[in-house]
């Protein structure tokens, strides 16, 4: 008897599971990258809070700047609030309306 001949395969000839299913729709997958979606979701809403936080914070600070800036221009004209004392000639200085008084 004469032995058959052997056929001798290489790497081209090993048998995957390539191509036989659409990567793209695995279940697992999809589901997968929901939960990514998700969690990248929840991520970028905490971020967009956090800034609108700080904006509010920033504007606040605007409006106390503003009132500041709004008594102390009707201070210089005269229109500003009453002195706490009796006097009038008091002003809102702590040295009575003649200018700055150090202690040392």
């Amino acid at each position: 008897m004469v032995p058959s001949k052997r056929t001798i395969r290489g790497s081209q000839n090993i048998r995957t599971f390539s191509g036989r299913a659409d990567e793209k729709f695995l279940p697992h997958k999809v589901f997968l990258r929901m939960a990514c979606l998700e969690m990248e979701r929840e991520r970028r809403g905490q971020e967009r809070r956090c800034a609108m936080q700080r904006v509010q914070l920033v504007e606040e600070r605007f409006r106390e700047i503003d009132a500041e800036k709004r008594d102390l221009l009707s201070g210089m004209t005269g229109q500003g609030p009453a002195p706490a004392s009796g006097d009038p000639s008091a002003g809102n200085s702590p040295g009575g309306g003649r200018g700055f008084k150090f202690k040392y």
